[in-house]
């Protein structure tokens, strides 16, 4: 019998009491990013993800990343989604470089996104040093990412 493959799926819950909703995030998500944080600020910085329903921008702690096993393949190993990543100067500190990730669907273009982050909201941000951040400051990149699924044997 052939063995039976299982696979990561990795999400947020919104922390918008009135939205809930469930982000999901490539299984690759938060293990790059976290490395790639920790090269350039030292520890495991939170990360600021934008919630593709109620728009809002929450930072989230490594604790409130979840993950749990399935036997279908997630979106993004589907080719269905990916992150956009949006990178800006804090307005405050001028020190650090501000991320915000949001998932997006394969396919959608860099102008699409900047449309996109004229809705988002900001209500618990921060900049690696901390300072809060109200919103996209000047300067800002876009970038996407694709991300796979980790397959598990079960």
């Amino acid at each position: 019998m052939a063995a039976e493959h299982l696979y990561e799926e990795y999400f947020l819950v919104c922390k918008n009491e009135d939205c809930r909703h469930t982000i999901p995030l490539p299984s690759s998500f938060p293990e790059v990013v976290w490395q790639a944080r920790a090269a350039l600020h030292g520890g495991i910085p939170n990360e600021n993800v934008v919630c593709p329903k109620c728009d809002r921008v929450y930072e989230y702690t490594r604790q409130n990343f979840q993950s749990r096993q399935s036997r279908k393949l997630a979106p993004y190993e589907q080719e269905e989604l990916t992150v956009a990543t949006v990178n800006f100067p804090c307005e405050t500190c001028r020190k650090f470089q501000v991320q915000v990730h949001r998932p997006i669907p394969v396919g959608t273009i860099v102008e699409q996104v900047a449309t996109m982050m004229k809705g988002w909201k900001f209500v618990d941000a921060e900049c690696p040093k901390g300072d809060l951040v109200s919103r996209i400051g000047p300067g800002y990149g876009i970038a996407t990412f694709f991300h796979t699924t980790k397959k598990r044997d079960g």
